[in-house]
């Protein structure tokens, strides 16, 4: 998996516009791509029954502190940490910020709505890395 999916989703880690509500621990549960491929979009969609399949990666699982940082990890099928990512966040109104710093340097911004213990996430990304946006809907729950 690429370097912008996992960050991507990572992003789709949580939130829910206030920093303190904001803090804690988040899971991925549903994500919906629409990936654009010249004259054509191809659909991708993964949800509880099928995220592993789809992505071949465990839900991520993201620490967002009350400081503003954030610690996502991303496990393979056995359950191994194949990937850690860290850096800052911040809510403005709707939206969320992420600045990462590890393990290389990259930003995104996305619109989020809280519904019920959930956050819906909603943005135009490079999902896939061939230079092209692509839309994006994820959701993610509340752990603790």
């Amino acid at each position: 998996m690429n370097t912008r999916i996992l960050l991507l989703l990572l992003i789709l880690s949580a939130c829910t516009g206030k920093p303190s509500s904001l803090s804690g621990e988040w899971s991925n549960t549903y994500l919906h791509i629409s990936l654009n491929k010249g004259d054509s979009v191809v659909n991708r969609d993964a949800d509880s029954t099928n995220w592993e399949q789809v992505l071949g990666i465990k839900p991520i699982y993201t620490l967002f502190r009350e400081d503003g940082t954030y610690r996502s990890e991303y496990r393979n099928l056995k359950d191994s940490v194949i990937r850690v990512a860290e850096g800052t966040w911040n809510v403005t109104g709707d939206t969320l910020a992420m600045s990462q710093s590890k393990p290389e340097a990259s930003s995104y911004r996305m619109h989020m709505t809280l519904k019920e213990g959930k956050v819906i996430f909603e943005g135009n990304v490079d999902f896939d890395g061939d230079g092209t946006l692509d839309h994006y809907v994820g959701w993610q729950k509340r752990l603790r």
